[in-house]
């Protein structure tokens, strides 16, 4: 028995008029069937980064929230909005930052239930604001904790900045989203050796 190919099967497959496989292309391991789906699968892969990449994270769904409602400041303050600025821009700017930035939820509003579940999970009070988990210069890594207008360090935080300062941690105070981008940015560039 022949089988015979269509001439649009057989280069759609890049074999040949005879069924062999052509030069150059890529054959699954083992059973030597090339993989038909192979550009497929890469136009996929492609098109999930795409998405990954225009995808509105929800720093700019809250901004836009925002921009639509001014009154919404009022309800989570000007630090919370400040914060949400910050890891928007690195979002957008900065992806490779933003992959070891995170925020601690230490401030806010709270029932007693979710308050006691975080505290019993591990969440320490004065922990500061943003962490980016990054060696760079002669630090493990970065703390920051953000104010706003005339508000100061509180002594738990204090505290907390001292003990990670002693374990190798460079930890900033800063005032408002943009100190606090420039001491990120800054921090990120440090050679082997600097210090901020």
């Amino acid at each position: 028995m022949v089988i015979r190919f269509s001439d649009e099967w057989l280069t759609a497959n890049n074999r040949d008029k005879d069924g062999k496989l052509l030069k150059g292309r890529r054959v699954k391991r083992g059973d030597g069937i090339p993989d038909a789906t192979a550009g497929h699968k890469r136009a996929v892969a492609k098109l999930h980064r795409l998405e990954i990449e225009l995808a509105v994270s929800p720093h700019a769904k809250a901004l836009a929230q925002l921009a639509k409602n001014p009154e919404v400041q009022k309800k989570k303050g000007p630090e919370h909005w400040d914060q949400v600025r910050v890891f928007d821009f690195m979002h957008r700017k900065h992806p490779d930052i933003y992959d070891l930035l995170h925020a601690t939820p230490n401030g806010g509003a709270r029932s007693e239930v979710v308050g006691f579940d975080m505290k019993a999970e591990g969440l320490k009070k004065g922990f500061p604001d943003v962490s980016l988990h990054a060696a760079r210069g002669v630090y493990h890594g970065l703390h920051v904790e953000l104010k706003v207008g005339s508000n100061s360090l509180q002594e738990d935080q204090k505290k907390w900045q001292a003990r990670l300062r002693a374990q190798g941690y460079a930890c900033e105070l800063t005032k408002g989203w943009e100190a606090m981008t420039e001491i990120i940015l800054r921090y990120w560039l440090l050679e082997t050796g600097q210090t901020l």
